[in-house]
């Protein structure tokens, strides 16, 4: 995603990502971190996060087939992402 509005002369120099990959779009959706934050997170891990530290919830996140960076919290909390097998 965009980190602040640019237009078509000035996109290229204005922009820290790549906007023509589909790899770097993907990683970006899943992290929603534009100004970094809290880098090595992901969208709903730091969701996860709010949940445990200030809700006093229980929470485990699952993945299927393999780990994202859409899941990763904060380190320190030591929360790991059951990975549970696709289809066969």
């Amino acid at each position: 995603h965009l980190f602040k509005p640019v237009t078509k002369k000035d996109w290229l120099f204005e922009t820290r990502t790549d906007l023509f990959s589909h790899y770097k779009m993907n990683q970006d959706m899943q992290r929603v971190d534009a100004f970094m934050e809290q880098r090595g997170t992901g969208v709903l891990g730091r969701l996860l996060d709010v949940m445990q530290e200030r809700k006093n919830m229980t929470v485990s996140p699952i993945a299927i087939n393999s780990l994202t960076v859409m899941l990763d919290g904060k380190p320190e909390l030591g929360r790991l992402v059951d990975i549970l097998p696709g289809r066969v």
